[in-house]
């Protein structure tokens, strides 16, 4: 039988690899890995006969085909633009779906060989950033925070021990990752890292069963640090837009939020379905493939930063695109992430409440994100999706009463 979980392991040292090139030096990097994930995909379903453990995948490509279909009705974009949105939105739940269906348990030797690829790649991010060196990637001081958070979280990944717990010196190399980070200086990084530290340090199974008033008050403490260290940037997206001060004759400051405003004018005339795919806030609607007529047809096309000319912000925050999908759309997204939940805290019960903290760092990292980007669907979402996928991927076999039965043990 051919050893799917093998490939898999030298996928993901690729994936995380490319964190650190894609994607300036080496565009399509993510897209590549995508297609070699499709080839274990293919093989261990043709040589080990593997089937139906895609099956929840075939379920959420399908989706992606029906709006694929339904949008060639409505004829917002060209089949090309459309042809090309189905490919990026499908991007991220392969990878996940794979992690899911493998599910591997990483040998000692492999945890190792990730471990010491973290700590290089984390060393060398602040030689790139002072030196201004650009020969790979890391152009942007977007890219070594995401690259360090990645290397943090599969540092802690790896260094789960076989009792559930971790030693202090990998708990140390950990937090040096994640504070390499920081030299990007990005509000959003600092509230992640603010998040971070306390699910690492100060969280406890159970701790939010039941809220009490200390729980009340050390929660609302974790938020309120969290948006006081980002502040900044939900200010410059929302607020100040791209001009540092609020003006209201500067169109410019407008880009974001008139993105934001016309998700809602869409949601409104086309509630159930959307517009479609390749139709609103994604690349394939941009110039770059073809613009879409939605802009038009709401007046976008005249704000600085969504128009023909001029579109640095068409797909600037994911959310937005959500529209394409309408009400029904929106509620299989939210559905997505409850079911990746509910399997989640399994692991607080059954594993190690560390895998339960990694998957939840997993999905704030990518919701936080995904305010001011499209991280969902580029190469560090696809690695953390996979990720996320490899966690839960332990139950996917248990049915509804043994996770009942899991849930009723006591915390590990």
């Amino acid at each position: 039988m051919l050893s799917i979980r093998k490939i898999f392991f030298w996928i993901t040292l690729y994936m995380l690899f490319i964190q650190m090139l894609a994607p300036k030096l080496f565009k399509p990097a993510d897209e590549l890995g995508v297609f070699f994930i499709l080839i274990i995909i293919g093989l261990d379903m043709v040589v080990n006969r593997q089937y139906t453990r895609y099956k929840n995948m075939f379920v959420v490509v399908g989706v992606l085909a029906f709006y694929a279909v339904y949008s060639l009705f409505l004829k917002f974009n060209t089949p090309k633009a459309i042809l090309i949105d189905f490919v990026i939105e499908s991007k991220p739940f392969v990878p996940f779906f794979i992690g899911y269906a493998i599910a591997p348990r990483y040998t000692h030797k492999e945890c190792q060989i990730l471990k010491a690829t973290c700590i290089a790649i984390a060393s060398v991010l602040p030689i790139i950033y002072f030196t201004g060196c650009t020969f790979v990637v890391i152009h942007h001081v977007v890219y070594i925070g995401s690259t360090a958070f990645i290397c943090f979280i599969t540092y802690i990944y790896c260094s789960i021990r076989s009792d559930g717990t971790i030693s202090r010196r990998d708990f140390a190399i950990a937090m040096c990752i994640l504070s390499v980070g920081l030299i990007c200086t990005r509000s959003k990084y600092f509230g992640e890292t603010v998040l971070a530290v306390f699910m690492l340090f100060f969280y406890r199974p159970g701790m939010f069963k039941k809220l009490r008033v200390k729980q009340v008050v050390i929660l609302s403490l974790v938020v309120a640090a969290v948006l006081v260290v980002s502040w900044k940037k939900i200010s410059f997206y929302f607020i100040d837009g791209t001009e540092g001060a609020f003006d209201t004759r500067s169109i410019q400051a407008f880009a974001r939020p008139a993105l934001l405003g016309g998700m809602f004018l869409i949601l409104c005339d086309f509630p159930l379905f959307g517009t479609g795919l390749a139709s609103y806030a994604t690349y394939a609607s941009s110039p770059d493939v073809n613009y879409s007529a939605v802009y038009a047809m709401y007046d976008l096309d005249k704000v600085f930063g969504l128009s023909e000319q001029f579109y640095e912000f068409i797909c600037d925050i994911f959310y937005a695109e959500l529209a394409q999908f309408g009400l029904v759309g929106i509620g299989l997204f939210i559905y997505f992430f409850v079911w990746i939940y509910q399997r989640l805290r399994l692991n607080l019960h059954d594993e190690s409440h560390y895998m339960f903290v990694i998957g939840v760092l997993v999905i704030a990292y990518v919701m936080i994100e995904n305010v001011g980007g499209t991280l969902f669907s580029q190469s560090g979402g696809l690695y953390l999706m996979m990720l996320l996928g490899t966690i839960i991927g332990k139950y996917r076999k248990t049915d509804k009463a043994e996770r009942k039965a899991i849930l009723q043990q006591e915390y590990k």
